[in-house]
């Protein structure tokens, strides 16, 4: 019996003494880059909003900084354009009312537009929406952690989404 408690206590102390800080840097590691891809997607989202357009040179840009961390990232960019217009309505004096949309135009839209144009921009209006979401696609330190013991799940901890109203156009 002396035996199976000073093998137990050998494990624990391994678990505690190796294991658990191993995680936890490896936790805050990704904690970190987590708050610096959200700083980048901000700042990027920012630009955009008050210069209203997305250039090539803003997009490359921000997948560089992005690529400095060492993951792959899923991104994708929402453009949302508010649009009036006039619907059927039997109750109204005139025979219709005015009704507001949104048109959406996907990541790669707004890509194709930028890379295929002459002028390496995709332009946006005051009052439109300009959304960015970042998913991290690759396996951080943390994740393997948690596989090796015994957690199947790919839930990232490094993801972020912002976005707003474009206010300017500076074009």
């Amino acid at each position: 019996m002396n035996y199976l408690s000073k093998m137990f206590a050998f494990l624990l102390s391994v678990i505690l003494l190796f294991i658990v800080p191993a995680y936890r840097i490896c936790w805050v590691t990704d904690q970190a880059v987590s708050k610096q891809v959200n700083y980048d997607t901000c700042e990027f989202v920012n630009n955009v909003r008050h210069k209203g357009f997305v250039s090539r040179r803003m997009y490359e840009d921000f997948v560089g900084k992005l690529s400095n961390t060492g993951y792959v990232y899923d991104i994708e960019m929402k453009h949302l354009k508010e649009v009036w217009d006039y619907v059927p309505n039997i109750s109204s004096p005139d025979g219709y009312e005015t009704a507001n949309f949104f048109d959406e135009y996907p990541t790669e839209y707004i890509l194709k537009d930028i890379f295929s144009s002459e002028e390496d921009r995709y332009f946006m209006h005051k009052g439109d929406s300009f959304v960015v979401s970042i998913t991290n696609k690759s396996k951080t330190g943390s994740m393997v952690f948690m596989n090796f013991l015994g957690d199947n799940g790919f839930v990232s901890s490094i993801f972020t989404k912002y976005g707003g109203m474009i206010t300017n156009e500076d074009y």
